[in-house]
Parts: C-alpha cells; structure tokens; sequence
C-alpha cells in the first residue's frame, strides 16, 4: 500500500547534510590523493540510499524488497555483469528475484582532475554493462530504473575552469574545453541520461563549510529532487 508521497526536497537535503558532516569530521580518513574524506560511496553517501529507501516505502515497496549495500563484497547487492562476472551496487530493488531498481551514488571532494576522469569511466562502465545485462535476460529499458548520483564539493579548484585540450591532429571538437569540474561533471550526468546509459542521473555541489544541507544544481534536469521524483513515479507503476 502506498502512502503519503515524501517529501523530496527535504530528503535531498538531509543527505546532503549526511555527506557533508561524513567528510569533514575530524576521523575522516586521508585517500590517496591526500584529500581529507575524499570518499567513494560507502558511509559518505548512505544518506542517499537513506533517501531512496524513504521512496521507495512511500510507494509500496516492501521493506524485504530493499537491499542497501553495506561494504564493496556484499553478495545481496551484486548483480549479474555482461561484459564482467559482477557488480556491488549500492542500493538495489529486487521484486520476485528480478532487480528492478540498481543505484549508484558516487563523490569527489578533491583532486578533481584525476577524479573526474576515473569517475567517468566508471559510471560510463557500469551503465553500460547493467544495460546489456538487462538485454541479454530479455528486459527493456522500461522494465528497470537504473540511476546514478554525483556529487562534488563545492570549492575554487572544482569551479576552476580546467586547461583546454588541443588535438593536433584531429579537428573534432573537445566537448568539455571551457568547463569547470563542476560544468564537467554536470555535463556528463546529463549525457549519461541522454545516451540512455543511466535511466536517470543527478549531479549536485555543496560547499563544505557549513554543512547544513544546502546543496545547487547547474540544472534543473540534473537535480536530487527531480531524481527521487522519478524514481518515485516508476515505483508507484510497477507496485
């Protein structure tokens, strides 16, 4: 039975929030990159699995049907692969033995150029093999909602306007020449949805400082309330 339907706003912010107070404490590990909290996934980012669940049970979901990743080798949260054996996600949906929602939440808060391209490649990698995974087990597009979430700090290196790339031996336009990290990131979100990589994607800044939940998008088609609204309307359809 479904219920109130939440509201979306005030989930966004909470995990925002989340996030945020989860990178900056003062036991916030260093990566590798020396960034403090510069996490991927994992408790930086369980408050957007936090958020979904919230949908999902507003729209009918059975709570049995809900399964939150709770560290990379967690056996209920990996899928099949297609072009590799499997895949940890970090929220999954699964109704009679068939995921039917795959979600993926990611972060940067340091060492943007490198980060960028690694996060790139891993939302271009991820999508792409569910899709044929979903294909190759005679499902379409619209028998699953796959979604990908990126968040970035909002800081004076990712908005920085990266150095331009010139090639010299090719005249096919660099479609990211003259974006920031955070115009980047933005562009390539809403490609990933365009492409039908994802069937839907977020990307959102937030400046560290505070920590109160406060969060902007570059686009309205690339926001967390957008994202949690749709995930909520596919629910509602299928339970």
């Amino acid at each position: 039975m479904q219920s109130a339907r939440p509201d979306f706003d005030s989930l966004a912010s909470d995990a925002v929030r989340q996030w945020c107070s989860y990178v900056t404490r003062d036991d916030a590990p260093e990566t590798q990159e020396g960034n403090r909290g510069a996490m991927i996934g994992g408790g930086s980012m369980n408050g957007f699995a936090t958020a979904a669940r919230a949908v999902a049970l507003s729209a009918g979901v059975p709570e049995e049907h809900i399964i939150i990743s709770s560290h990379p080798r967690d056996l209920r949260s990996t899928l099949p692969g297609f072009f590799r054996t499997t895949k940890n996600f970090d929220f999954l949906i699964i109704r009679n033995r068939v995921p039917v929602v795959a979600l993926e939440f990611k972060s940067i808060n340091g060492a943007y150029g490198k980060n960028m391209n690694n996060r790139a490649d891993e939302a271009i990698g991820q999508g792409t093999d569910l899709n044929a995974m979903y294909a190759a087990n005679g499902m379409r597009a619209s028998d699953f909602f796959s979604g990908y979430i990126f968040c970035m700090a909002d800081d004076n290196d990712s908005r920085r306007t990266t150095q331009e790339t010139t090639l010299a031996l090719i005249d096919l336009q660099v479609g990211m020449n003259g974006l920031s990290y955070q115009g980047r990131g933005d562009a390539m979100c809403l490609r990933l949805e365009e492409r039908g990589v994802w069937t839907c994607t977020s990307f959102l800044t937030s400046d560290h400082s505070e920590c109160d939940g406060t969060y902007t998008v570059h686009n309205p088609d690339n926001s967390p309330t957008r994202f949690l609204r749709r995930l909520s309307t596919f629910l509602a359809s299928i339970y």
